[in-house]
């Protein structure tokens, strides 16, 4: 009587376990917070191409009030200038721009398939490929042929994805996007570092300089004017050690990223594994940070 119970009871287990698995309830939540936080950092790049070319076009005119002073400073000629100094990096904004939003869709993606459905969006492939080809500070590319390559790997299978709206086991294979993921994220970190920092560097010691030689020689003859001037130079310094701390902070949450993809691709299977979710709160947090520090910039 006992056996038979036990049998039943067997069976019933059984039949829960095998509806279970077909229902697809296996536990996406990594995979789903992986995706968002993706998604995220690579929303929050897009302040950076913006605030370089600002500073840079801001450093040119301060630049040019310091060595041309008074009657000989010509805005017309000025605005020239700063249009054809700060020309690459208006060009190198727009080239990275669109590596910004393949991670922003890789993420969307990977968050929606593990949520069974897929958001509305073509990757723009051709536009793609004329990104990472132009992506240059100067006359070099920014990235091997390898990482073009991995790039635009990345971009076909998200373009598949989004037209075939295939099933949840895809999420695996796009895990395994290891060079795309990489060589984006590598491109972001570049610039950020290349463009970026290089950029709020030359800008801080102009306005250095300005606080320590043009200001007080215009306070003599100008007090109040010059003491406007200062508060906007001290505030344009606070500007940017927001920035430079913001920079730090978007390389590091890079960093973490792409060690979160591989432990959620080898987690997989272990979705509450201790290790994985505490990998997963620190890249959330590192994001976390990142997005208020921008939003205070």
């Amino acid at each position: 009587m006992k056996s038979a119970q036990w049998r039943r009871q067997y069976r019933l287990a059984a039949l829960v376990t095998l509806v279970a698995a077909m229902s697809g309830c296996t536990n996406f939540g990594p995979v789903r917070t992986f995706g968002d936080e993706s998604k995220k950092l690579g929303a929050a790049f897009a302040v950076f191409p913006d605030a370089t070319v600002d500073i840079c076009r801001a450093d040119v005119m301060l630049r040019e009030q310091a060595v041309a002073p008074g009657s000989t400073f010509n805005l017309g000629d000025v605005r020239a200038k700063t249009d054809q100094i700060c020309g690459p990096l208006v060009a190198s904004k727009d080239a990275i721009l669109p590596l910004a939003r393949l991670l922003e869709q890789y993420g969307d993606t990977l968050a929606a398939l593990a949520d069974k459905e897929l958001p509305d969006y073509s990757v723009n492939l051709d536009a793609l490929e004329k990104s990472v080809n132009g992506l240059k500070l100067g006359d070099r590319p920014a990235l091997a042929p390898e990482q073009t390559g991995a790039i635009m790997s990345l971009g076909r299978f998200l373009s598949r994805l989004a037209t075939e709206r295939v099933a949840r086991n895809e999420i695996r294979k796009l895990l395994e996007q290891q060079e795309g993921v990489q060589a984006t994220t590598a491109a972001l970190r570049w610039y950020v570092e290349r463009a970026h920092k290089t950029q709020l560097n030359s800008y801080d010691k102009v306005l250095d300089g300005s606080l320590r030689g043009m200001l007080p020689q215009f306070e003599r003859n100008e007090p109040l004017a010059a003491r406007s001037m200062m508060v906007s130079l001290q505030q344009e310094r606070e500007r940017l050690a927001v920035l430079s701390t913001a920079a730090d902070s978007f390389i590091g949450a890079a960093g973490k990223l792409d060690q979160g993809r591989a432990q959620v691709l080898a987690k997989l299977d272990q979705p509450d594994d201790k290790e994985l979710l505490r990998q997963l709160r620190e890249l959330a947090e590192e994001v976390r940070t990142l997005r208020k520090q921008l939003r205070a910039e």
